[in-house]
C-alpha cells in the first residue's frame, strides 16, 4: 500500500486533506534528520544530491534519501539517469506550510542557500527565482546586475534577462535605475521602442548616489541603442556626443565598446559610408571576441553581411549570412529574433542572385514581418522591402507586395520612422508605375517624389540616399525624355560615388530598359552586355530577371553571341538567367 499511496484515494476527495494526512503519516515514521531533509527539499522545485547537500549544509544529507525508499510515489524522478527529483506537489505544498508555521527564518534560509548554489553555477534565473521567493529583492538586484544587467542579453540571450526580470515586482524594478535600464534594453529587443524610451527616461529619477557611475555607463549604451531603433534625424549628432565617452577604454568594458561600435556601423551604413562601416565592424568583431559575447559576434556577422550586400560583394555577404544563421541556430534557437534578421539578409541576397522562387515570397514576408514586430532596424527593413518587391517582380506577382506596403507604412507611421516611411511610399509608387497602372495615382503623387529627387542634396541629407535613388527611377508623363535621362544619370553617378554596387546594377538596368523603350535597341544591348559581364563574378542575376523587356533583350544578345566562342563564360551566365526566367515565370 505504501508503494503507491496517492493514486487510489485522490479521486473525489479534497487533495489538501489527503496531503495533510499522508504527510503526517510519513513524517511520523521517519527520524528527525530525515524529516528535516523533506522539510528542506520541499522548497526546491527540483533537487539533486549536490544541491541538497549544499542547502542542508551537510556533506551526507543526500544519504538519508535511502530511508525513503518505501515512499517512492512521493519522490518523482525528472530524468532517466535519476539525477534530478521533485516531491509530489501536494506533499511538497503541505511540507512548506508546515515549515513556515514552525520556523519562517529557516524557510528563508533554505531559499537563500538554493539561490547561492545556483549563483555559483552562473544560473542567473534560478538564483533570482529563489532570492525572490525569499523576498530578498536587494539580492535579486545584485544577482542581475552582477551578471551584467543589460549585457545579459548579449552573453546569455534575451530569454535569460526576460525571465529574471519577470520574477521581480514592478515596484522593485522602479527603485533601481540599472534594472530599469536593463528592462529598457529588453524592450528594444522586442521592438517596444516607446516603452524602452519611457523606461530609460524614468530611470534617471531612480539613480542611487553610490551607483551613479555604473548607471551612467549603462545608460550611455542603452540610450545609443534606442536612438538607433528610433532612427531619428539627430541620431548622428547624438552619437558624436556619446562617442567621446566610449572611446575612453576605462569608461566602457569591451562588450560596451563592441555594442557602441556596432551602432556606429549602422550610422555609417545609413549614410552610405561603407568603407567606414567596414572598419567599424572589424573593431566590433575584436571587442566582441574580447568580451566573449557570442550574441555580439552574431550581430557583427549580420552587419558584415549587410555591408558586403550593399557594396555588391555577394560572395562575402553569403559567407557572413551563412555564419550568422548557423550561430543563431546553435546558440539562440529559442530566441528567433536574431535568426529572423539574418534570414531577411539571406532572402535578400538570394533574390539579388536570382535564386529565390514564388514559393519563397511568403516565408520572406514572414521573416521581414517578424523583424518589424520584434528586433529590427531601419536598414534591415529597407533592404528587406527592396528585395521582397524585386522577388515579386521576378515572379510576375503584381499583387503580392501590397500587404507588405500597407504593414510597413502603418508601422513606420506608428514608430515615427520617417526615412522608412518615405522609402516605402516611393517603393509602392515605383511598383505601381512599373506595372503600368500609373493612372491609379494622381500626378501630384508622382510630382512629390520628383520634387524630392530634384531638391535632394547628398551632402546635406546623406541618410535618405536610397529614397533619392529610388525616386529617380519613377517616371512622370509631364517630363521630357531628356529630363528623365538626366535624373537617372545623376542617380547612377551617386551610386557609383558611394560604391553602392547593387544600386548601380538596379539603376543601370532601369536605364537600359528606357533606352530600349525609346527605340535605342542597339545601344541598350551594348550597355546590357557590359552590365552582364560585370555581374558574372558575383553571379548577380536578380536585376535582369525583374523586367520582361530585359529578359527579351538578353535573349537577343544570346542569339547574337552564340557563335562567338570567346564569349563562352558570358553565354553560360546568360543561359543561367534565361533558365531562371523560365522557372520564375513558366507561363511566359
Amino acid at each position: 500500500k505504501r508503494a503507491r499511496p496517492l493514486e487510489p484515494i485522490l479521486t473525489g476527495v479534497d487533495g489538501g486533506l489527503i496531503a495533510s494526512y499522508l504527510t503526517e503519516q510519513v513524517l511520523s515514521a521517519l527520524g528527525k534528520e530525515t524529516q528535516e531533509l523533506l522539510l528542506t527539499v520541499a522548497f526546491l522545485e527540483r533537487f539533486n544530491p549536490e544541491l541538497t547537500n549544499y542547502v542542508m549544509d551537510s556533506s551526507d544529507a543526500w544519504s538519508r534519501i535511502d530511508s525513503l525508499a518505501s515512499f517512492a510515489a512521493l519522490i518523482v524522478p525528472l530524468d532517466s539517469k535519476g539525477g534530478w527529483y521533485r516531491l509530489h506537489h501536494l506533499f511538497a505544498e503541505y511540507l512548506r506550510e508546515m515549515q513556515m508555521r514552525r520556523n519562517q527564518l529557516r524557510a528563508k534560509e533554505i531559499l537563500s542557500r538554493a539561490s547561492e548554489w545556483y549563483s555559483e553555477r552562473k544560473q542567473v534565473v534560478e538564483a533570482v527565482r529563489y532570492a525572490a521567493m525569499a523576498e530578498d529583492y536587494s539580492e535579486c538586484e545584485r544577482l542581475i546586475l552582477e551578471a551584467g544587467g543589460w549585457k545579459i542579453i548579449l552573453h546569455e540571450g534575451i530569454s535569460v534577462l526576460r525571465n529574471a526580470l519577470r520574477l521581480l515586482p514592478d515596484d522593485v524594478i522602479a527603485k533601481s535605475a540599472r534594472l530599469m535600464i536593463a528592462r529598457a534594453y529588453l524592450h528594444c529587443k522586442y521592438g517596444e521602442i516607446p516603452e524602452a524610451r519611457a523606461m530609460l527616461d524614468a530611470s534617471a529619477q531612480a539613480v542611487k548616489p553610490d551607483d551613479r557611475e555604473l548607471a551612467d555607463t549603462d545608460r550611455l549604451v542603452v540610450e545609443s541603442t534606442i536612438n538607433l531603433y528610433e532612427d531619428r534625424l539627430k541620431w548622428s549628432d547624438e552619437y558624436k556626443r556619446i562617442r567621446k565617452y566610449y572611446n575612453e577604454e576605462e569608461y566602457l568594458d569591451p562588450l560596451g565598446q563592441g555594442t557602441m561600435r556596432c551602432e556606429e556601423v549602422l550610422i555609417h551604413m545609413s549614410r552610405a559610408e561603407f568603407e567606414q562601416a567596414g572598419l567599424c565592424v572589424r573593431d566590433a568583431f575584436a571587442k566582441m571576441r574580447q568580451s566573449g559575447s557570442v550574441l555580439g559576434l552574431n550581430y557583427c556577422y549580420i552587419h558584415a553581411a549587410h555591408i558586403a550586400l550593399y557594396r555588391g560583394d555577394l560572395t562575402t555577404a553569403a559567407a557572413n549570412v551563412e555564419r550568422a544563421i548557423k550561430m543563431a541556430d546553435e546558440n539562440f534557437g529559442s530566441d528567433s529574433g536574431l535568426k529572423a534578421v539574418a534570414s531577411v539578409l539571406d532572402y535578400s541576397l538570394r533574390t539579388w542572385r536570382g535564386e529565390c522562387a514564388a514559393d519563397d515570397l511568403e516565408p520572406f514576408k514572414t521573416v521581414l514581418f517578424h523583424t518589424i514586430d520584434n528586433d529590427g532596424w531601419a536598414e534591415i527593413y529597407i533592404t528587406g522591402l527592396n528585395a521582397l518587391i524585386m522577388l515579386a517582380q521576378q515572379c510576375g506577382d503584381h499583387q503580392a507586395p501590397f500587404d507588405t506596403f500597407a504593414k510597413i507604412r502603418i508601422f513606420a507611421e506608428h514608430r515615427g520612422l520617417y526615412r522608412l516611411e518615405r522609402f516605402c511610399s516611393f517603393q509602392e509608387l515605383a511598383h505601381v508605375t512599373r506595372e503600368r497602372e500609373f493612372l491609379r495615382h494622381t500626378k501630384a503623387t508622382t510630382a512629390g517624389a520628383l520634387r524630392f529627387a530634384d531638391a535632394y542634396n547628398f551632402d546635406h541629407d546623406p541618410r535618405n540616399w536610397q529614397s533619392y535613388l529610388l525616386a529617380s527611377t519613377i517616371p512622370d508623363v509631364s517630363e521630357s525624355e531628356q529630363e528623365k535621362t538626366q535624373r537617372l544619370a545623376d542617380a547612377i553617378a551617386l551610386a557609383e560615388k558611394v560604391r553602392a554596387g547593387l544600386w548601380q546594377f538596379s539603376l543601370k538596368t532601369t536605364n537600359i530598359m528606357r533606352m530600349s523603350g525609346n527605340g535605342h535597341n542597339d545601344v541598350a544591348k551594348q550597355e546590357l552586355l557590359a552590365l552582364l559581364k560585370a555581374a558574372i563574378p558575383s553571379r548577380l542575376m536578380g536585376p535582369f530577371l525583374s523586367e520582361e523587356s530585359i529578359v527579351r533583350l538578353i535573349g537577343e544578345i544570346r542569339s547574337e553571341l552564340r557563335q562567338n566562342e570567346e564569349e563562352l563564360i558570358t553565354l553560360q551566365f546568360i543561359d543561367g538567367i534565361l533558365e531562371r526566367a523560365r522557372v520564375l515565370r513558366p507561363s511566359k
